[in-house]
């Protein structure tokens, strides 16, 4: 085999090998140390494995792969491999990967997949003891540990606390634990599918517990899984297995947690039923070899939207096991898969609430929004043509920084020319008294084209006002004749955190204008390299707040005309083509800025 041993901070990869027909079992009775797997990985560097197949391997203590400390396996295959344990002493084995006393050891994206381990606390994908490493998005299925009354199918836990994340552990077989064993110790299971795993033990159970468990369960499935009599999703061993279980989905009720009933687990804490998977397999434990999305959430699951998103936010996880988008705003669903719509249309008319979850929402008419909309983080809002949206109730677009709501258009063919409304999408019309939310949006290809007065601006609000525009971006609009974000008379407006840039505005228009309405707030924006016909801000009405604003390399002026109690504070507005301007209304206060060009015709500033 392959004995890797340094002790001096060095750095190794192996990537794009295979690893095969590599035999070091040994039955003569030699210490359990001395045993070596086909890949040995021990001392203090550091090695990375990617992309790489260990496979149909033979050892003692460990069939594949033994690491220690520092060692990163990633979108690896380890399948096929056997650890026959030794008939002269007692062996710990694993028959897959063996991970001992590794802080910040990982195995991640990788397929551990019929493996076999033979001997004492064994397990047949993973087995991990002392430490608190990390597995996550991996496949373990189909492994089995043989001949031993203390096991996992899958993944072995002795004396550690790892951190077992959104794997899907499902068909695995064993004694003990066809998942899932936890043997002292404890850990973070987060986000798993565990399903139709088998022990053959009375006792056992897909995930099993034994002795002083601190293991912090949540947002798992664990569904199909049997010991020797019946449906067992969880096995307590004693009274001092204590570990926290909630938001998992555990079998169809209270009845398939067995062992000992200490009062650990709470109903009221947890979710039961059929969780309406897409294509699971018919069976439990070994047998023929299932696909990853065979255990996707059907679209009728109960499950959806179901989870708590705290383990998800704790590490920051963006994708899931398949690489979609993992909502980690409002909400997530359990196991390690999110439910994917992958596109919608919506109707012409919106008449009920709605919550557009999909990856891609498709605009190919007019669509008028008479009731509550929300739309979820990552959502691609694409139209087919310049349609317009009529937000005439509670809009909601509140994305992430991480995943942005896209407001885009399908086909830009003729965008630059400005005596059509073709190559770009149309507005967003907000009327009524309902708020208007948009946050982390990206509002690209915007074009609209004025013909009737509703048509002044991309985010345009009527005398009602509540609009809120918050951390956008807005680049790449072509505005005929009308603003990016518009009210005439509407009160209520924030514009803030926002960056414009690359956009053209022609006629009197401007990026912002909000003007004859009150309680305007224009803060914290960044506005560069805009084409504007004449303004780039304008602003005018009655209790403004104008602060904090980088305002460079444009063409066009700033103008607060007609204002009544505006605050300009912090502002830099400089190397643009015009200045900026103060004219009519009373008590206007600039602090703090650098305005180079500033033109004032009003009484009463300072």
């Amino acid at each position: 085999g392959i004995e890797y041993q340094t002790w001096t901070s060095s750095v190794s990869n192996f990537s794009h090998c295979i690893f095969e027909f590599i035999s070091t079992v040994d039955n003569t009775g030699i210490p359990y140390n001395s045993h070596k797997a086909p890949f040995h990985f021990g001392g203090d560097g550091y090695m990375y494995m990617t992309h790489s197949v260990i496979r149909n391997n033979l050892g003692t203590n460990c069939g594949g792969i033994y690491t220690s400390d520092h060692a990163f396996i990633d979108s690896c295959m380890v399948r096929d491999n056997i650890a026959y344990g030794t008939d002269n002493f007692s062996v710990q084995t694993a028959g897959g990967i063996y991970i001992y006393s590794s802080e910040d050891g990982e195995v991640t994206n990788s397929m551990i997949i019929n493996n076999r381990a033979y001997g004492h606390s064994a397990g047949g994908g993973i087995k991990i003891y002392a430490g608190s490493p990390l597995t996550i998005n991996n496949f373990i299925s189909n492994n089995r540990s043989f001949q031993n009354t203390v096991s996992g199918g899958g993944i072995m836990c002795g004396s550690s606390y790892p951190r077992i994340i959104q794997n899907l552990i499902v068909n695995n077989e064993c004694s003990s634990a066809g998942g899932i064993y936890y043997q002292a110790g404890g850990g973070k299971l987060y986000n798993n599918t565990i399903c139709n795993n088998l022990s053959h033990r009375s006792d056992g159970a897909g995930l099993r517990f034994e002795g002083s468990s601190g293991t912090i369960a949540t947002n798992n499935i664990l569904y199909g899984n049997e010991n020797s009599i019946g449906l067992a999703q969880i096995s307590l061993s004693s009274m001092s297995s204590q570990p926290v279980v909630k938001y998992n989905l555990i079998g169809m009720g209270m009845g398939e947690i067995v062992g000992q009933d200490n009062g650990a687990i709470m109903e009221s804490d947890n979710l039961f039923g059929n969780p309406s998977i897409f294509n699971p397999t018919a069976f439990t434990g070994n047998g023929i070899l299932s696909k990853p999305e065979d255990w996707y959430l059907s679209d009728n699951s109960f499950l959806i939207n179901e989870g708590n998103v705290e383990p998800i936010n704790q590490f920051s996880i963006e994708k899931d096991m398949a690489g979609n988008r993992r909502i980690n705003y409002g909400h997530v669903d359990p196991g390690c898969f999110e439910f994917r719509v992958e596109s919608y249309t919506p109707a012409a008319t919106i008449s009920s609430p709605e919550v557009w979850i999909a990856d891609t929402v498709h605009i190919t008419k007019e669509t008028r929004l008479n009731a509550k909309v929300t739309i979820y983080p990552g959502v691609v809002i694409l139209s087919d043509g310049n349609h317009n949206i009529y937000a005439w109730d509670s809009l909601y677009a509140i994305g992430t920084a991480n995943a942005p709501i896209l407001f885009t258009i399908k086909d830009t063919a003729g965008f630059s020319n400005a005596a059509s409304d073709s190559g770009g999408w149309g507005h967003i019309d907000c009327q009524g008294f309902d708020p208007r939310v948009f946050k982390h949006c990206v509002f690209e290809f915007g074009k609209v084209y004025r013909t009737i007065d509703e048509e002044r601006g991309l985010i345009t609000g009527r005398s009602n006002g509540n609009v809120h525009v918050e951390k956008c971006v807005f680049r790449n609009c072509h505005m005929i004749h009308s603003s990016l974000v518009y009210t005439f008379s509407g009160p209520n407006y924030i514009v803030k955190g926002c960056t414009f840039y690359n956009n053209k505005i022609t006629s009197t228009a401007g990026l912002i204008m909000l003007v004859n309405g009150s309680n305007y707030l224009v803060r914290d924006n960044l506005i560069y390299n805009n084409d504007c016909e004449q303004r780039i801000v304008s602003l005018g009405g009655a209790n403004i707040d104008f602060i904090n604003n980088s305002i460079y390399h444009n063409n066009g002026q700033v103008t607060m005309g007609t204002c009544f109690n505006i605050n300009c504070v912090n502002n830099t507005i400089v190397n643009n083509s015009s200045g900026a301007s103060i004219w009519t209304g009373d008590n206007a206060r600039i602090i703090n800025s650098i305005i180079p060009e500033l033109s004032i015709s009003q009484e009463g500033y300072e």
